[in-house]
C-alpha cells in the first residue's frame, strides 16, 4: 500500500496490528512510500523495493507453494508511467515462477473504468495494455464496486476511477484457480482496499445466471420456458417479469 508515512511511524502501526514481519519504502515529501507487511504463514523474500515497485519471493508454509509477487504504486503522473511498465515488463521476462501482480496503479484500462472528468488518454491506455500483453498478464478481475478510487469532490468536479486491479500470468492462475479478489469498502482513504483470497470456497460466492445456448436443443426446455412465463404473477409489470425470470432460471438451470 502506498503509506505517505516514515518506517517509525508505519512499524507502530504494524504491531497495533499484530503483523510479524515488514518491508518499507520511505515515502517523498507527503506522498508516495510503500509498506508490505506479513505474518508467520508465509515466508517473503523481497527482491526489489523502490519508489514504484516491490517484487517479492511468497513461499506459502500451508502447502510450500512459491510465487512470485510484485506490488505497485503507479506514477501519479503520466509521463512517469512509461518507466513502471518497463520494469514490470523486465521482471515478467525474468519471472520463472508463478507471478502476480497487483496494486495501485493510477492509470485506468478503458474508458469504461472512469467516470467524470476529462477522458483517458488513449494513448496512455493502449501503453497499459501494451504492458499487459507484453507481460503475459491477465486481469483477475474483482467482485464489489467497480469504482476503486475516487476525489472527493462535488458536482461536476466528481471522478471515480478503476485503478486499483490485480494481474497474474497463466502459471500462476493455474495454481490458484480458484482465487478470487474482494474490492472492500473505502474506509479513511480516497482508495477501496483490494483484498487477493486464494482459498475461496466456490460455494461461498454467488454466481450470476448465464444462459447456455445448447439449452435450447433439450427436449423440454420449451414448455419450461413456457410454463414460467405463463405464471400469474401479482405486483407491477417489472416485479413480474423479474420474478418470472428467476423461475425461468431455477427450472432450467436445474433440469438441463
Amino acid at each position: 500500500m502506498e503509506s505517505k508515512n516514515n518506517k517509525v511511524k508505519m512499524e507502530t502501526i504494524r504491531q497495533r496490528l499484530g503483523f510479524q514481519h515488514s518491508s518499507y519504502v520511505d515515502p517523498e515529501g507527503l506522498s508516495g512510500g510503500l509498506a508490505l507487511w506479513w505474518n508467520l504463514d508465509v515466508d517473503i523474500d523481497v527482491e526489489i523495493a523502490n519508489t514504484n515497485i516491490m517484487h517479492t519471493i511468497i513461499t506459502d508454509k500451508s502447502n510450500r507453494k512459491v510465487w512470485a509477487a510484485t506490488f505497485v504504486y503507479g506514477c501519479p503522473v503520466r509521463s512517469g508511467r512509461s518507466k513502471i511498465w518497463e520494469e514490470i515488463t523486465r521482471i515478467a521476462k525474468s519471472e520463472c515462477l508463478p507471478w502476480m501482480c497487483m496494486g495501485d496503479f493510477n492509470q485506468v484500462l478503458g474508458i469504461a473504468d472512469k467516470m467524470g472528468g476529462v477522458c483517458p488518454s488513449q494513448t496512455a491506455i493502449s501503453e497499459f495494455h501494451a504492458m499487459i500483453s507484453e507481460s503475459g498478464l491477465i486481469d483477475l478481475e474483482s467482485k464489489g464496486p467497480k469504482f476503486t478510487w475516487r476525489n472527493n469532490r462535488r458536482g461536476e468536479e466528481f471522478i471515480m476511477e478503476r485503478i486499483d486491479m490485480a494481474f497474474a500470468n497463466y502459471k500462476w492462475r493455474e495454481l490458484y484457480e480458484k482465487a478470487l479478489v474482494f474490492v472492500e469498502p473505502a474506509i479513511g482513504s480516497d482508495h477501496n482496499p483490494l483484498v487477493l483470497n486464494t482459498k475461496v470456497p466456490l460455494d461461498k460466492v454467488g454466481r450470476p445466471f448465464r444462459f447456455e445456448s445448447f439449452w435450447v436443443t433439450e427436449d423440454g426446455c420449451h414448455e419450461v420456458v413456457l410454463e414460467s412465463w405463463n405464471r400469474q404473477q401479482e405486483g407491477s409489470l417489472m416485479f413480474s417479469i423479474c420474478k418470472k425470470l428467476k423461475f425461468v432460471w431455477k427450472r432450467v438451470a436445474w433440469s438441463f
